[in-house]
């Protein structure tokens, strides 16, 4: 694992230790959700990008 993917694994799981109420855990999700969402629009542009190279390239 990455430096960067220790990091949130570590973040994430002090907001999980944290957590008090339902809506701490209710706002985890939302975050997870952008950062997903986020993570996959990235991987869809550089599938889209690689795509592109190889078509490009002879």
């Amino acid at each position: 694992m990455g430096d960067l993917e220790d990091y949130h694994r570590r973040r994430v799981e002090g907001m999980l230790t944290n957590a008090r109420t339902k809506a701490d855990l209710q706002d985890l999700v939302r975050a997870l959700d952008a950062r997903n969402m986020r993570l996959q629009h990235l991987n869809r542009q550089l599938r889209l990008q690689l795509h592109q190279h190889r078509k490009d390239t002879p």
